[in-house]
C-alpha cells in the first residue's frame, strides 16, 4: 500500500466527491451495509471452493433423515472419496487453451519508438507485475483460478511507496474477494468505485499487544480512501457525533455502532487515472442477479454436480459395507463349561470366546461364524466347513454407470459438446467439427473479455506510470482458436490436396503449419509471411509450377524470382536488415531491383564474384 496521508489535503477534495465518498464509507463501516448480491456472492464462493479444492465437500452431503442417523451419516463421511475436484477440473481444462490459443494476437508498441527502446522499458514493468511472472502470466494462470473458484473476485493494480520524482511505481495485483468486496457501484457498465474490508494486525499502544483490525479501503477514480480502526482512548473521547466524521487534529474520525475509533485517510500521491484501478474477474454474467454479478464458467452443470456428490457416496458405501466377498465358516461352540451362548452366569462375556459362544481363534472381522451341529453322528464333508459368497455387483455397475452419465452431463452441459470426453472412438470428420465449434462458441465470449480486461489492466499500468503517451496496443483472438495440431494441419493439406482444393486453401493450411512451428519465434513466422506474399507459386505443387513454366505463359522475371528465390531474400537480408519492418510497396522495389540484377547477369555474364562483407 503507498503512502498514507492525514492532513489538510482533505480540502483538496471536491466537496461533492469527497461527502460522497464519505457518506459511502459511513454506510458500510457504521450501518454494516453491503451490496444487494452480497450474501449470494459469498454463497457462491464458498461452494466453488469446496466443488475446485474437495476441502469442506461434505456440506454438500444431504442426509437421509428417513434411512441414516447422525452416527451412520457421520460414519458415511468418512467412507466417501470426492471424485468433484477431479471432475471439476477435467471442466476447467480446456479453458486454460485460450491463451495458448495460435489465434491469439497481442501488440505493445509505441508511435515513433523505431528502436524499440520505450516499448522495452514498458515490457519490463509488465514482466515484474506478478512478482518474478509477468501481467501476462498472471492472465494465463490466475485469472482462470479465480474465475473458476471465485468469479467476484476484483483485480485491483497497488503498487508500495516510491519517489515519483526518480523513478516509476511497480504495480502489482491485489485480489479482493468476494467476501471483501462488500460494497461497489457500476455506472453504465463502468465501476464507479469498491470498497475493499480486510482485518490488519495492529498494535494496541495502551495494552501494547497486537490487534485485530478492520481496515476499508475505497477505491475510487482518481483517488484511494481508507477507513482504518485505531486504538487511541484520548481522540474516542472527542468523537461524540453519531453517522458522521469529525475532524480533530487535521484527521477525520468517526465511530460505529461498537464504539470503535476509526480513522480517515488517504493514499497519496493521488493516482488519478480516471478510472478505478480494478476489474472483475468473472465474465459469465450471473441470470439470478440480473447480471449484477458473475458465476463459474461451469456454472450450468453445478446441478449434475450436486447429483453426483451423493452418487458418488451411495457408491463408496456400497462397495465398503456391503459389496464385497464374504468368508461363512463353521466352528465348534466354546468349550468352557460355563460358557451359555458367550455369557456366563453373572451376565459378563466368557473370557475364552470373548462373548461369541463359538471356538474362535483369530479375528472374526471378514468371516461369517456358523455353529457346527452337536451330533456327533453328523458327518461334516470339508467343503461345508468354509465357503466364499462372491458379491451381487449389478447395484454397483449401475451406481458407476449413473455416475460416468452424470459426469458427462456436466461437459454436455458446460460445452454442449462431447469432443473431450473420447467417448466414441471413432468419428466422422463433420461430427468433431460440430462438437468444436460448440466449444469455440463457449470460449470465444471468455476471449473476448479476456481481450478486453488485458487491455485495460496494460492501459491502467501506463497510466499509473506515466508511459501511456503514445501507447499502442492491440489484443484479439480469431473466431476459431487454432487448437489443432501440427499433425492435424498435415491431415487436413492432404485432403485439401486429393479434393483439388483451391491454391488459396492450401496456402493458409500451410501458414498454419509454420505459425506452429515457430510459436516461440515470432520474427521468423513475420519473415515467412513476408516471403510467402511474394512467392509467385504459393501454395502449389512442384509438378504444378513445372507445369505452368513449360507452358510459356508466364513472364521471365517471375520465372527468374521463382528460380533464384531463397539466393534472392539471402542477398536482401544482408543487405537490407530492416526489409521485414518497411510498408509492402518498398519490399517489392528491392525484390524487383534483386530480379533485374539477375536478369542483368543472365544477359551480360559476369565472372566476378559478389563481395561479402
Amino acid at each position: 500500500m503507498a503512502k498514507q496521508q492525514t492532513t489538510e489535503q482533505l480540502l483538496e477534495f471536491e466537496k461533492e466527491e469527497l461527502q460522497e465518498a464519505i457518506d459511502v464509507i459511513l454506510e458500510v463501516v457504521v450501518d454494516e451495509k453491503r451490496h444487494k448480491d452480497y450474501e449470494r456472492v459469498c454463497d457462491l464462493a464458498d461452494k466453488y471452493y469446496r466443488y475446485v479444492t474437495g476441502i469442506g465437500l461434505e456440506k454438500e452431503m444431504r442426509q437421509f433423515h428417513q434411512r441414516e442417523n447422525n452416527d451412520q451419516f457421520e460414519q458415511r463421511q468418512k467412507i466417501t472419496k470426492h471424485i468433484i475436484p477431479a471432475v471439476v477440473g477435467n471442466l476447467t481444462s480446456v479453458e486454460r487453451k485460450i491463451p495458448r490459443s495460435n489465434g491469439m494476437i497481442r501488440v505493445i508498441g509505441y508511435e515513433g519508438d523505431e528502436q524499440g527502446t520505450k516499448t522495452e522499458e514498458f515490457e519490463t514493468i509488465i514482466d515484474k507485475f506478478w512478482g518474478n511472472k509477468s501481467f501476462d502470466d498472471w492472465m494465463a494462470l490466475r485469472y482462470f483460478e479465480l474465475n473458476d473458484i471465485d468469479p467476484n473476485t476484483f483485480m485491483v493494480a497497488e503498487w508500495d511507496d516510491f519517489d515519483p520524482v526518480s523513478e516509476h511505481l511497480t504495480p502489482y495485483p491485489y485480489e479482493v474477494s468476494a467476501h471483501q468486496a462488500v460494497m461497489f457501484d457500476y455506472d453504465n457498465n463502468i465501476l464507479k468505485y469498491l470498497v475493499d474490508m480486510k482485518s490488519v494486525k495492529k498494535i494496541d499502544p495502551e495494552e501494547q499487544k497486537q490487534k485485530e483490525a478492520l481496515r476499508f479501503t475505497m477505491y475510487m477514480r482518481m483517488r484511494t480512501i481508507i477507513a482504518e480502526q485505531v486504538f487511541d482512548n484520548n481522540i474516542a473521547g472527542k468523537v461524540t457525533k453519531e453517522k458522521e466524521a469529525q475532524k480533530i487534529g487535521g484527521s477525520l474520525y468517526f465511530k460505529d455502532k461498537d464504539d470503535k475509533l476509526y480513522e480517515i485517510k488517504f493514499v497519496t500521491p493521488e493516482h488519478k487515472a480516471g478510472v478505478v484501478p480494478a476489474f472483475r474477474v468473472g465474465f459469465k454474467r450471473d441470470e439470478a442477479t440480473g447480471g449484477r454479478t458473475c458465476v463459474a464458467p461451469y456454472h450450468n452443470a453445478i446441478c449434475y454436480l450436486e447429483k453426483t456428490v451423493n452418487a458418488n457416496s451411495e457408491m463408496d458405501l456400497t462397495s465398503a459395507l456391503h459389496v464385497f466377498p464374504q468368508k461363512l465358516m463353521k466352528t465348534r461352540k466354546c468349550k468352557n463349561p460355563d460358557c451359555f451362548g458367550g455369557k456366563l452366569v453373572d451376565g459378563t462375556d466368557c473370557p475364552v470366546c470373548k462373548g461369541e459362544g463359538l471356538e474362535i481363534h483369530k479375528s472374526a472381522q471378514d468371516i461369517i461364524w456358523i455353529r457346527m451341529p452337536d451330533a456327533k453322528e453328523e458327518d461334516i464333508s470339508l467343503e461345508n466347513i468354509a465357503r466364499y459368497l462372491t458379491p451381487e455387483v449389478a447395484l454397483l455397475e449401475f451406481q458407476d454407470a449413473y455416475i460416468e452419465k452424470l459426469t458427462h452431463s456436466c461437459k454436455q452441459a458446460m460445452f454442449n459438446a462431447d469432443i473431450f470426453t473420447k467417448q466414441q472412438i471413432s468419428q466422422t470428420a463433420t461430427e468433431k467439427t460440430i462438437d468444436l465449434d460448440n466449444v469455440y462458441d463457449t470460449l470465444y465470449p471468455w476471449a473476448l473479455r479476456f481481450s478486453q480486461d488485458w487491455k485495460f489492466t496494460v492501459r491502467l499500468i501506463a497510466k499509473l506510470t506515466d508511459m501511456d503517451d503514445g501507447l499502442v496496443i492491440a489484443h484479439s483472438f480469431s473466431k476459431d482458436f487454432k487448437f489443432k495440431t501440427k499433425d492435424d494441419y498435415i491431415a487436413d493439406r492432404a485432403a485439401a490436396v486429393k479434393a483439388e482444393a483451391p491454391d488459396e486453401i492450401l496456402r493458409t493450411i500451410d501458414d498454419e503449419i509454420v505459425r506452429i512451428d515457430n510459436a516461440d519465434n515470432p520474427d521468423e513466422f513475420k519473415k515467412y509471411l513476408v516471403k510467402q506474399e511474394f512467392s509467385p507459386f504459393s501454395g502449389k505443387s512442384q509438378e504444378e509450377i513445372i507445369d505452368i513454366k513449360s507452358r510459356g505463359m508466364v513472364p521471365k522475371w517471375v520465372i527468374v524470382l521463382d528460380d533464384n528465390f531463397g539466393y534472392i531474400f539471402d542477398e536482401i537480408e544482408r543487405d537490407e536488415p530492416e526489409f521485414y519492418s518497411k510498408k509492402k510497396g518498398e519490399q517489392y522495389d528491392i525484390i524487383q531491383k534483386k530480379v533485374q540484377q539477375i536478369m542483368d547477369d543472365i544477359e551480360t555474364p559476369t565472372t566476378k564474384l559478389p563481395e561479402f562483407e
